[in-house]
């Protein structure tokens, strides 16, 4: 969404940060030029670095990963980390960059704060790959097979995110995966368990921001969110008490933005931080459900002795065999993640209850919380709440740990 589509209202509230967001001395810029030039100077005024408008130290550097690209991230409060453990926060998307994520970076105040673009998007390189992001099974007599490393898929993606906490060097860490992001966060923490890795950088707990466990359920619920709207919608009808195709018509085509509206992002117009990220997204191709359509998170299932058996999802973890009763029976239990989690999501989010139940499943240290008010994007719709409920959390952990 370009600036060009706020309409004939010209004016526009540019915040200038002063610690809290919603407390933000606001100074209303009307301007009464033409359209483009309504649009240049908007474009001009939001290219300004977030950072500089409230002082807090920032830096930004690069990682080149051999054969794959250039990831570029962004660590605001640096002077911090030696105090406390940072708060790395994963975009989601696919293919969103962090753009809209950044304004956590003024509501969590104790500690510094990490960003990056995933390859593909944002800062970061571009990179040509498949549309579809699940997790490779490729086996290596099928090497032959496998794309190159230019492709993306969760499991480059971790090895990627792996080599950035290599590049940092941060003994512990706090995480923050957003939808896409928390599923990427997800599967590094069960790369690390299930690998057995050094605790050289322990995450110490994690919050799944708006994370579905399968993109099947959440197309589910998105479609019966739709068919909701679309019936809340009033349908007139004429004398014989048919449905006016008129307003059938017109119900359908602003259903997508009613959506938006009611279940991604409550503010209108549209957050100039998720409009920044929006305009630096990745390939189409590269977005939305369909380059997660077959993802579910899942554990390997370790027998009595430990070695591992199968796979557990979040959708079959529950459900019994019923096809081997006569076979002796191993005791198989999934090896559910130690890492304390929040599992946090909005009251109005298309990310539903039914949505994020499997992580019972998944985690052995859970907790939920639902934001009153929110949506999708509850860091921008509340970023003071947002920013409280996280760094409580954080400390609650750090100080359970003493």
């Amino acid at each position: 969404m370009c600036p060009s589509s706020l309409g004939n209202d010209r004016s526009v509230i540019f915040a200038f940060f002063r610690g809290k967001l919603r407390t933000a001395h606001c100074v209303a810029i009307r301007v009464c030029g033409t359209s483009d030039q309504f649009c240049l100077l908007t474009k001009l005024l939001y290219c300004l670095p977030y950072h500089s408008c409230i002082g807090v130290m920032c830096k930004i550097g690069k990682l080149h990963i051999p054969g794959r690209g250039t990831i570029q991230y962004q660590i605001f409060r640096p002077r911090q980390l030696e105090q406390n453990p940072p708060l790395v926060v994963l975009h989601g998307g696919p293919m969103i960059p962090c753009n809209y994520l950044l304004p956590l970076a003024y509501v969590v105040v104790d500690r510094a704060v990490v960003f990056y673009d995933q390859l593909g998007c944002g800062q970061s390189s571009t990179v040509v790959g498949p549309g579809v992001l699940t997790k490779q099974t490729t086996t290596p007599a099928d090497d032959s097979n496998k794309e190159d490393s230019n492709t993306l898929d969760v499991d480059s993606m971790v090895q990627d995110f792996q080599k950035l906490l290599h590049h940092w060097k941060f003994p512990k860490f706090h995480l923050l995966g957003h939808s896409f992001g928390g599923l990427l966060a997800f599967e590094y923490l069960k790369y690390v368990q299930i690998h057995n890795l050094p605790k050289e950088h322990e995450c110490v707990s994690l919050v799944l921001a708006s994370v579905p466990t399968s993109a099947k359920i959440v197309e589910e619920e998105v479609q019966r969110l739709c068919q909701e709207l679309a019936l809340n919608g009033e349908i007139s009808k004429d004398e014989h008490g048919q449905e006016d195709e008129g307003v059938v018509a017109s119900l359908a085509k602003n259903l997508p933005q009613a959506f938006r509206e009611q279940h991604e992002c409550r503010l209108v117009p549209i957050p100039f931080p998720l409009m920044d990220s929006y305009d630096k997204a990745g390939p189409p191709k590269l977005r939305g459900l369909q380059s997660i359509e077959t993802y579910a998170a899942s554990l390997l299932v370790l027998d009595a002795s430990e070695s591992p058996t199968e796979e557990v999802s979040s959708e079959s973890a529950t459900k019994g065999d019923e096809s081997n009763d006569n076979q002796p029976k191993k005791t198989p239990t999934s090896k559910k993640l130690k890492t304390p989690v929040l599992i946090l999501r909005g009251q109005h989010d298309f990310v539903t209850e039914a949505c994020v139940k499997g992580w019972d499943d998944l985690f052995r240290d859970r907790s939920y919380m639902t934001l009153a008010g929110c949506s999708h994007y509850g860091m921008l719709e509340n970023e003071v709440m947002y920013g409280s409920v996280v760094s409580s959390f954080m400390g609650e952990i750090e100080r359970s740990d003493d």
